[in-house]
């Protein structure tokens, strides 16, 4: 209720309606597919719809080079996951953010989530396997990461080590050459106040034991 009052001291009330808009666009989760490592798969939402008659757009960099593009726009605002293709995941890093507007015409954006990147090195004529990998940004109390390891003689992925802790900078070295001739790792990204995950490409990498062959030998 607004009260006008003139320099001659007349009053006027004025009622005004007041739009309470406390729209917000929230991206949950980015994650690497499992089944398709080319895929990403990005879980949004849009809070308080009834309100809000805007649209979301979904726009893709590589991680910290550049702007942001528009890879998806005009997705209804009920639409809660998207599957991108962005090229080479086993290669690069990619950042995802929500866009949209309130009911007042205002920009409203997510926090930006990424995709985790994996390399691993394995000296040919050592025996240690060194991984390199990129914190997860996006979740509130951040997450922890878990090892995940195959051998040539194993069916799935399992479990080498979990509850590594978030840093700027994630690196493990396995002294582990003698168990196996291939090593295949993934990281898993676990969200600490939620449900989310988020998987890493598989990389794969071989410890070759060389055979040498003499051609002379003396009976001493």
């Amino acid at each position: 209720v607004l009260t006008e009052t003139s320099d001659k001291g007349c009053q006027a009330t004025f009622q005004a309606p007041l739009v309470v808009d406390p729209s917000r666009v929230i991206l949950s989760n980015v994650s690497l597919i499992e089944a398709d490592e080319n895929q990403v798969e990005i879980k949004f939402a849009m809070s308080s719809q009834e309100t809000n008659p805007s649209d979301l757009s979904l726009w893709r960099r590589e991680r910290g080079n550049g702007t942001f593009t528009q890879i998806q726009g005009n997705m209804p605002k009920n639409t809660t996951q998207y599957i991108d293709q962005p090229g080479n995941t086993s290669g690069r890093s990619y950042e995802y953010q929500i866009r949209s507007t309130n009911v007042c015409g205002r920009a409203i954006e997510s926090e930006v989530h990424n995709t985790l990147l994996l390399q691993v090195t394995a000296p040919r004529d050592g025996e240690t396997a060194t991984l390199n990998w990129n914190n997860y940004i996006g979740w509130t109390g951040g997450p922890t990461y878990s090892v995940l390891r195959k051998l040539e003689n194993e069916a799935e992925l399992l479990t080498y080590e979990s509850s590594i802790p978030d840093a700027q900078t994630l690196q493990k070295v396995y002294d582990n050459a003698p168990d196996g001739f291939q090593h295949c790792y993934r990281v898993v990204a676990f969200e600490i106040q939620g449900i989310c995950q988020s998987n890493s490409y598989i990389v794969c990498v071989s410890f070759y034991n060389s055979l040498m062959f003499y051609t002379l030998f003396t009976p001493n």
